[in-house]
């Protein structure tokens, strides 16, 4: 046992004693005082990494992930706030044993919530329950995924939800690893609100070969951009028909397809003869119109 229990007698048993107790005692002795002696190695602790996963949206979904691990009325719990400028996957907690005994059922919670805003209190979001009949000694790690599919499902009883299905939460001792570097590196097999991507490293690895949409990658997730507009094939900018938009530039992008660019702010725009207005781009590639008559000393912006 991990901590001292009352024993269930509650009167002292008499047993006379034995020679052969006075015999053994020496030797007792000195097997206690060399388990104690200053040489022997201090038993390792017991820890469980866990290594979490997930394809909800930081910090739009997920603000923070909460780690419990409980035997009994017993606890040992971890906070993680994620960086809301998007968070490294995968988002790891070492959690301590301390006085859980490793050697009897333990459940894990991890818990998925929004993130804190002012002094307001966090929604649980999506929750996984894992539960393992032992630990072995030293340092485990195991893989858990807090996924879009199960947000909001309410498993009956002490079941979980797995890929959107409630399941049992029981972790056979095989699923282990000795750290989360031996962890597989992707439980989510590159899911996105339950949708296959391609993970990824650079811009390049999300290239899907239409000159017509702009592919980019973003914490290991490809996304890609379609134009609005119809999609016409050149070779230099002169190919490009005019946008309609005055802050709206048409260029050659990659000598293969016409693109749109806004144009720098203060260039002039949609003149309309009047000498009492002047019209500029400004940001947001927004045409604006400026009546120098009436105030003259605003300031416009626009180029000369």
């Amino acid at each position: 046992m991990a901590w001292p229990r009352p024993s269930t007698y509650t009167e002292p048993v008499a047993h006379p004693a034995s020679w052969l107790s006075f015999v053994g005692l020496p030797v007792a002795i000195a097997g206690l005082a060399a388990c104690d002696g200053p040489g022997a190695p201090a038993p390792a602790a017991t820890r469980l990494v866990v290594a979490v996963w997930t394809d909800l949206a930081i910090p739009a979904q997920l603000g923070l992930v909460e780690f419990r691990l409980e035997q009994d009325r017993e606890q040992v719990r971890n906070v993680r706030p994620l960086d809301p400028r998007g968070h490294a996957q995968p988002i790891v907690s070492d959690l301590d044993l301390g006085f859980l005994d490793r050697t009897r059922s333990l459940e894990l919670r991890v818990v998925g919530h929004t993130r804190e805003i002012d002094d307001a209190p966090t929604l649980v979001v999506v929750e996984r329950r894992l539960r393992f009949a032992r630990l072995p000694p030293g340092t485990s790690a195991v893989a858990v995924t807090l996924e879009a599919r199960c947000a909001g499902i309410a498993c009956p009883g002490d079941w979980t939800c797995v890929a959107g299905r409630c399941e049992r939460p029981d972790v056979p001792e095989s699923a282990l690893a000795t750290s989360a570097d031996a962890l597989p590196p992707d439980p989510l097999q590159g899911l996105v609100a339950g949708q296959p991507v391609e993970g990824c490293a650079s811009d390049a690895d999300c290239e899907d070969g239409d000159p017509c949409t702009i592919d980019r990658c973003s914490t290991n997730r490809c996304s890609r951009e379609a134009p609005w507009w119809d999609c016409v094939p050149c070779v230099t900018d002169a190919d490009c028909p005019p946008s309609g938009d005055p802050c709206l530039a048409a260029f050659c992008r990659d000598g293969s397809v016409c693109w749109r660019r806004t144009v720098r702010p203060g260039t002039r725009c949609d003149d309309d003869d009047d000498p009492c207005t002047v019209q500029c781009c400004r940001e947001l590639s927004v045409c604006m119109t400026f009546d120098v008559c009436a105030e003259p000393d605003v300031p416009t912006g626009c180029d000369p």
